[in-house]
């Protein structure tokens, strides 16, 4: 287990995963207004900032998670 800290933080429509009568067609939330809307998704990608941790007892470009 690996302890740190939240370097930043953001709910925002990414992806719209659903269609329907209920559901926008157009994203409403970005990190100046929080929130996810039925029916979008809050994706993370890999090249997100702040979205990694490292360990001081793995060798270096060794891989690990789970």
């Amino acid at each position: 287990m690996l302890t740190g800290r939240k370097q930043a933080y953001c709910m925002e429509d990414t992806q719209r995963v659903v269609a329907g009568p209920d559901v926008a067609c157009s994203k409403e939330f970005d990190c100046s207004n929080q929130g996810i809307q039925r029916g979008w998704s809050d994706l993370y990608g890999n090249t997100l900032d702040c979205q990694c941790w490292t360990s001081p007892t793995l060798p270096r470009a060794t891989t690990a998670s789970r």
